[in-house]
């Protein structure tokens, strides 16, 4: 796993390309935090250094929360200094945008974290 966790942080656009959240993670964090995106509302990270990993899975499988959920998560367990996420919060507040193109509302996380065994 280093050697590919070393690789995706190297060239996170090939992981998913640009203008994505897990391509911004890699670079944002100098590749600290790998991230990729899955299927159906599944998204993965990696703090490599820390031995974390963690996983969100948004139930109704709708894209449009898990990118909030994922920096949202990130921040409430401190893994982003505030420069990591200004850089990262057009991807944890996304605009919610009418027909016309018009800001009408954001999507924000309300992450509570619980700890589970050891």
């Amino acid at each position: 796993p280093a050697e590919i966790f070393a690789a995706m942080a190297r060239h996170p656009e090939y992981v998913a390309g640009t203008d994505r959240l897990c391509t911004d993670v890699m670079r944002v964090t100098g590749g600290r935090i790998i991230a990729k995106f899955g299927a159906e509302g599944v998204y993965c990270a990696a703090v490599p250094e820390q031995g974390l990993g963690i996983a969100i899975k948004v139930e109704d499988g709708a894209r449009r929360a898990v990118d909030s959920a994922l920096v949202g998560t990130l921040r409430a367990l401190g893994l982003l200094s505030e420069a990591e996420y200004g850089a990262l919060q057009r991807h944890g507040e996304p605009a919610i945008l009418n027909t016309r193109g018009e800001e009408v509302g954001r999507v924000r996380p309300v992450v509570r974290l619980e700890r589970h065994g050891d």
